[in-house]
């Protein structure tokens, strides 16, 4: 790394986010993983940037100082990682991935993606947990998603902690009601 500035960006109306923006040497051979990770392991999840942009050089004010307006938006919402995500499995995870999805705006985040790196913060976490409790009967401890912060971890957390039965059978039950629901459609329309 030759270079790196931090600046906090508004994605949509009031979720801020931080962007790393990076110029190295044509020698380094770090990837975004192995900095995201090492960021991970000194600083404080909510300190770590959502994405990473790697520019030729930073822009500057003609005082030589950063020029922060110029510095560009990533090209996507989505700070992915730079291997292929692996899906997630049905039932639980299926549902946590949907949830992620309509809380992160959009992308599909593999069961293995970090929450954190995907744009994830303090308040979406709180939107997260409300949507568990308002949908599924869920009452799932903030911690709980710094300490298991991809939907693989947290799926197996809410097996593991004898959620299992409630929470799958509360999964199940909103599975069958909106399968139920999609098949009533349609004789409601033919109804009229």
């Amino acid at each position: 790394m030759r270079e790196a500035v931090v600046v906090s960006r508004e994605w949509a109306t009031g979720d801020a986010r931080l962007i790393a923006y990076l110029t190295s040497y044509t020698l380094t051979t770090v990837s975004l993983n192995e900095l995201r990770q090492f960021l991970r392991e000194k600083l404080p999840a909510y300190m770590v940037p959502s994405a990473f942009v790697v520019l030729e050089k930073l822009p500057l004010t003609p005082n030589g100082k950063v020029d922060r307006a110029a510095l560009p938006m990533p090209e996507n919402h989505q700070s992915r990682a730079e291997v292929e995500a692996c899906p997630p499995r049905p039932g639980v995870e299926q549902q946590l991935a949907a949830l992620w999805t309509e809380v992160l705006g959009g992308g599909r985040p593999g069961a293995d993606d970090n929450f954190f790196d995907l744009g994830g913060h303090s308040l979406a976490v709180v939107q997260v947990q409300t949507r568990l409790r308002e949908e599924m009967g869920l009452n799932l401890p903030v911690i709980k998603f710094f300490e298991y912060p991809t939907i693989r971890s947290l799926a197996g957390y809410l097996n593991d902690e004898n959620n299992e039965s409630a929470f799958v059978q509360t999964v199940n039950d909103r599975a069958r009601k909106q399968r139920a629901a999609a098949s009533a459609r349609p004789r409601l329309l033919r109804a009229r």
